[in-house]
């Protein structure tokens, strides 16, 4: 079932929307649907008087394909061995590309506050505000890669560069969200 609560318009392209989901089958909740899980899970911090919250820093490749195979959407990528991760002047480089990426992030609402190269050829790395956890999650599902019309290739969280040039960061915290309920406390001496 759609969480209406939680459609988003996407920026890039306000024809349409993207609704997070809880799965259902035979009409009972699908005991095996993430969503739901983390529903669960944060509804079990909340009875102990916590809000999870979750932060995300996404990675992705850009690419584009050559003659001599995939290459780094910006082709000075390549002019450093082995990388040149981390490089203010790729950075720039790939503003075409980052420009409208941290654009539409922030017109959801998302509040950019970094992005970088990261340490492989044509990755790229997008910080912003934390949430709470099913929100975050939510957000993945929207992450506004869709919106580069233009680039050659899109490759998140591994596609076909080696997985552990690709990765996801993620920060979870619980934060006290009211008074403490009561704890009972049991302690054993030997």
């Amino acid at each position: 079932m759609p969480d209406l609560d939680e459609v988003t318009v996407l920026p890039w392209d306000g024809r349409y929307a993207v609704a997070p989901a809880n799965l259902y089958f035979h009409g009972e909740p699908y005991s095996h649907d993430f969503r739901r899980i983390l529903q669960n899970q944060t509804d079990a911090a909340a009875a102990m008087g916590f809000r999870m919250n979750m932060g995300v820093e996404p990675e992705l490749y850009v690419l584009r394909d050559t003659a001599d195979g995939v290459k780094p959407w910006v082709p000075e990528d390549m002019h450093n061995a082995p990388t040149r991760g981390y490089d203010l002047e790729t950075t720039v480089l790939a503003d075409a590309f980052l420009e409208p990426m941290v654009g539409y992030i922030n017109e959801l609402g998302w509040d950019v506050y970094s992005f970088d190269h990261e340490g492989g050829d044509g990755q790229y790395e997008f910080d912003f505000g934390y949430t709470n956890a099913l929100q975050m999650a939510d957000r993945m599902l929207v992450f506004p890669v869709e919106a580069l019309d233009g680039l050659s290739r899109i490759i998140t969280l591994g596609g076909r560069v080696p997985p552990e040039m690709s990765s996801c960061s993620i920060s979870v915290s619980n934060v006290r969200s009211g008074p403490a309920p009561p704890v009972e406390v049991t302690r054993t001496l030997a």
